[in-house]
């Protein structure tokens, strides 16, 4: 593998472990408790920065 479809490797595989958290996070939460829990809300967001970090770093960006 190249260097560069490494690093495409590795963008994906960022933003899939994100995706994988996020959900982690979510699952078993109604909206309302969503709403109030502040401490999930930040680590959904900043999973979400680190697939658009890595949307935004891809070389095919």
């Amino acid at each position: 593998m190249n260097g560069k479809a490494r690093r495409t490797t590795d963008y994906l595989d960022h933003m899939l472990e994100a995706i994988h958290r996020i959900n982690g996070y979510v699952t078993g939460l109604d909206r309302q408790t969503f709403d109030t829990d502040t401490r999930t809300q930040d680590a959904v967001i900043r999973n979400l920065e680190v697939i658009g970090g890595s949307r935004t770093e891809h070389p095919a960006a």
